[in-house]
């Protein structure tokens, strides 16, 4: 259990970091390189995660100790045993309890938006969204052809198709896991909005590839009405991605 929990805590911290540099980088990257390649940063934290599990170096000891090995990295032991038998509160455990509160209480909050989102759906008042892990779709809210040109319905399913290519609906299923399993580090609450941000920009990025940017600025007002959104799939509107980010956008070269 303490070996669990401070290897939690490594990865917690590795991922801050990773977080903290994408967080900085993310928009002058954006301004330099476009939209794309500002949520490709964010590999960096999967990557940090992985980096972070790797098991330590081991390197020969110096000439006196020669055939001796020595890790460069020892896991702290966590249990302070007191001499004499004496009694002593179990800090471990009452971590780890806590730490699985936090999970399930983050799991059940997660579970109640899907399922507001999933009954918004079956209402007809969900989307355009992406949602689905085994088999990502597009959600259309009724009333999407009356409301929407053919024009801005082209937009906007260009929006979604970019998602659907980008696998970005099981990318955003895997990132509320972890929101799930970190729930006790606010760095990664902090990088899932950032994340979504940039996530909704280079799909607008890849969009415009198809449509017309006065389509697409007229389909992005129109859909600026709060609805439903689901923590494992893309909405269009939402508050992951401000209106006013998105149009202004827009003016930018298109990305050679």
């Amino acid at each position: 259990m303490a070996d669990f929990l401070f290897l939690l805590a490594k990865i917690n911290l590795a991922m801050g970091v990773a977080i903290a540099i994408v967080t900085i980088l993310r928009r002058p990257v954006r301004s330099a390189f476009h939209a794309p390649v500002a949520y490709g940063l964010w590999l960096l934290v999967p990557a940090a995660m992985l980096a972070s599990i790797l098991p330590p170096r081991i390197v020969a000891a110096a000439a006196d100790q020669a055939h001796a090995q020595i890790p460069l990295f020892t896991a702290p032991i966590f249990p302070v045993q007191l001499s004499g038998g004496e009694a002593h509160f179990d800090w471990i455990l009452l971590l780890f309890v806590g730490w699985v509160i936090g999970v399930a209480a983050m799991l059940a909050l997660m579970a109640r938006a899907q399922f507001e989102f999933r009954n918004a759906e079956r209402q007809g008042v969900a989307g355009p969204a992406v949602t689905g892990f085994l088999r990502p779709r597009i959600v259309i809210p009724a009333g999407f052809t009356a409301r929407y040109s053919t024009l801005e319905q082209a937009a906007v399913l260009a929006h979604e198709q970019a998602h659907l290519a980008r696998q970005d609906a099981r990318v955003n299923a895997c990132v509320a896991l972890l929101r799930c399993l970190c729930w006790f580090n606010p760095l990664v609450h902090i990088g899932t909005g950032l994340l979504r941000r940039d996530q909704e920009l280079a799909c607008d990025t890849a969009a415009l590839k198809h449509v017309s940017r006065i389509d697409y600025a007229n389909a992005l007002v129109k859909s600026q009405i709060r609805t439903v959104a689901s923590p494992l799939g893309c909405s269009w509107p939402g508050y992951e991605h401000p209106l006013t980010e998105r149009v202004e956008l827009l003016k930018f070269a298109r990305p050679g």
